[in-house]
């Protein structure tokens, strides 16, 4: 039985680099929420952070374009399936990356500190008519039902005692809700037919 050796799939190789990029994402993205939470206290950097949240998509797109370049030739077709797969996995490497750094963090090196900056956040002039807005629209409702809090201070205070593990696997559960359907987006996006030379 022949087998079309540029439309088979090595499996090894797709994971191979999905663990690579998937490495060069997370340690991205933990970057990312680390300029993101200076932010909370430094005005100057929040909306840095926040971009730089919002383009972890677009990287991992660009990762995935990369890896395309690499396993085929200039003009040869790259399937819908690998660039999913690939995407997929990366995504969850990348996923389970952050949530170590971020375990790692909560458990032995904030110390209060992310509470902290976000009071500091809070406690800005600019940000108490942002705070009034979310609660006015309910925003607010579904953070505060979850912690017990009331105000600010008190929620402040849940984000201190909130297990590190919980921080790791609200990251992870997040992940596998969101990476597949960025992954069919991106997988559309790098998909590449043949073309006849």
């Amino acid at each position: 039985m022949l087998e079309d050796k540029q439309n088979d799939w090595d499996w090894r190789q797709i994971n191979a680099f999905a663990t690579q990029n998937g490495a060069l994402l997370g340690i991205y993205g933990f970057l990312s929420l680390v300029i993101y939470a200076v932010g909370l206290r430094y005005s100057q950097v929040s909306m840095l952070g926040l971009l730089l949240v919002l383009s972890s998509p677009f990287v991992a797109a660009f990762l995935c374009i990369r890896f395309r370049e690499t396993i085929t030739e200039r003009n040869a077709s790259f399937s819908f399936g690998k660039g999913y797969v690939h995407c997929l996995l990366m995504g969850i490497y990348a996923g389970i990356l952050i949530a170590m750094c971020l375990y790692i963090w909560f458990a032995f090196l904030d110390n209060g500190a992310f509470a902290d900056a976000f009071l500091c956040a809070v406690s800005q002039p600019q940000s108490q008519l942002f705070l009034q807005e979310m609660q006015q629209q309910g925003g607010l409702v579904n953070l505060y039902e979850l912690t017990g809090a009331t105000t600010p201070q008190q929620l402040a205070d849940a984000f201190r005692i909130l297990p590190a593990s919980v921080w790791a696997s609200s990251v992870l559960s997040l992940t596998f809700f969101v990476d597949p359907v960025i992954s069919i987006f991106i997988g559309l996006f790098t998909m590449r037919r043949g073309m006849e030379v």
